[in-house]
């Protein structure tokens, strides 16, 4: 198919386009452009990326994780009502009011259901990944999550860090500068990793939207010093690390100062490098700001953790790729 095209486009004196190209291209996506503002602010804002439809199901998805969370509530005997009749973004914030202690900051393992593949391997975006990645394969990273933000909750607020500044559970990441660069940096076809983050509802500066320092991912990697550890708990559901991990107050000082918000409704698509500083704003409202956040990297590079993540996209062997959404319910983080 690849080489009837290409005669067909030699044929018509243009030049050739894969086919993943080309529908980027039908929708409206320039690429150069992309990159561009990936390279030169370290992220890109992408409206109205997903459907409603789409967002429907990843909610429906959601709302059972918090059904999950009342029963482990209600088995300690700390919940008798499901409060069903939430809106979805009041009810989780309402089943933990008074303990907000044992509060979820994210839910990982748990994200193995149908609705969220449609999210992780939504074509258009794997087709995009291609270009932005520039790899052959390319494997969804295990750190993939869905966040619900509470209100006044400190242990949901997200300290100033590089994803590559951190260890899997939080605390800095003490490997070699050039290992992590290897893994998470620039390469002559495009960046390693790519970092991916959605709200189901409106992000705002209110209820806690991401802050980004613009051009901060050409600064390198930088030292991550830990703030707190944390007493993890059973009840409820996932938890975040161990570790409540910062980038070094001296170096922050120079430059958070430029921290621009990043406002989003729910759709929209922020793609941002491993290596940009970000965080995000208390939230001073009375409802959840819920996003899902998640990365795609060269698979061929090393992951920094245990788990190996999921083949998303190849072009040397389809049949290494997630299947179908039976499949993504299947198994499991790896």
């Amino acid at each position: 198919a690849h080489t009837q095209h290409a005669a067909m486009a030699m044929a018509s004196g243009q030049p050739w386009k894969p086919r993943h190209l080309l529908r980027l291209e039908e929708n409206g996506l320039n690429v150069a452009d992309i990159r561009k503002s990936l390279d030169t602010d370290g992220y890109v804002v992408l409206r109205n990326f997903f459907s409603e439809t789409l967002l429907k199901k990843v909610r429906t998805s959601a709302t059972r994780l918090v059904d999950k969370c009342f029963h482990k509530l209600s088995a300690a005997g700390l919940a008798a009502d499901s409060l069903e009749s939430l809106p979805f973004d009041r009810r989780i914030a309402e089943l933990y009011r008074d303990r907000l202690d044992l509060a979820p900051t994210l839910f990982r393992h748990e994200l193995h259901e149908p609705e969220f593949f449609d999210l992780f391997f939504h074509p258009l975006l794997l087709d995009l990944m291609v270009e932005l990645v520039g790899a052959e394969e390319i494997r969804l990273f295990p750190n993939y999550s869905c966040r619900p933000k509470l209100p006044s909750s400190e242990g949901h607020n997200v300290l100033w860090h590089q994803d590559a500044g951190l260890s899997p559970d939080g605390s800095p990441n003490e490997a070699p500068i050039e290992e992590r660069l290897r893994a998470f940096g620039r390469h002559p076809q495009g960046w390693r990793i790519i970092n991916c983050w959605t709200s189901l509802v409106p992000a705002t500066v209110d209820n806690g939207c991401m802050l980004f320092c613009p051009g901060s991912h050409t600064l390198g990697i930088q030292q991550h010093v830990a703030v707190k550890q944390h007493a993890l708990t059973s009840i409820g559901a996932a938890g975040h690390g161990k570790y409540s991990t910062q980038i070094d107050p001296a170096v922050l000082k120079q430059h958070a100062g430029n921290a621009v918000p990043i406002e989003t409704e729910p759709g929209d698509l922020v793609l941002f490098n491993n290596l940009l500083f970000h965080s995000n704003q208390p939230n001073k409202t009375s409802t959840v700001r819920w996003s899902c956040d998640w990365r795609y990297q060269d698979a061929s590079c090393d992951t920094h953790r245990p788990e190996q993540g999921h083949i998303a996209r190849s072009l040397v062997d389809v049949d290494a790729e997630v299947q179908s959404a039976q499949e993504w319910a299947s198994i499991s983080l790896k």
